[in-house]
């Protein structure tokens, strides 16, 4: 008789342990045997802008990729948000002159300024980093 109790309270307690600490113990393991998230580019977005330049007319003529974590919800809502996009990084580079893109470490300032503006208006997720394909002034 003192034999069941034993293994009756021991199946209890093995259970309620199960209920309580199972599930974060199942996701941590789940999270360690799943892929890390990978990094997908967007298609190439071409821009060309006046800049800021005073008594000169300047154009910048630039493309750029937007790197991301594989999100499917994000690749729509860039799509679904395509002219809020546009008119963000366009409001960017407009209020910027010729010096102010040629100057040493402008383009990473660039970089920055257009993931923060980009990503203030993204719900789904965010842009992880930009990458200039093609960047003309003239």
């Amino acid at each position: 008789m003192l034999k069941k109790i034993i293994i009756g309270v021991i199946v209890v307690v093995l259970l309620v342990v199960a209920v309580l600490f199972g599930g974060p113990v199942f996701t941590m393991v789940r999270q360690m045997v799943s892929p890390p998230p990978k990094l997908v580019a967007s298609p190439s977005w071409d821009f060309t802008v006046n800049l800021v330049d005073p008594g000169m007319r300047r154009v910048l003529r630039m493309s750029m990729t937007f790197k991301y974590y594989t999100n499917n919800k994000l690749a729509a809502e860039l799509r679904d948000k395509n002219a809020q996009v546009r008119h963000t990084v366009i409001t960017v580079l407009r209020s910027r002159s010729a010096m102010d893109l040629l100057e040493e470490g402008s383009s990473a300032k660039l970089q920055a300024d257009l993931v923060a503006e980009l990503n203030a208006i993204l719900e789904q997720g965010d842009i992880e980093r930009i990458y200039f394909t093609d960047f003309v002034i003239q």
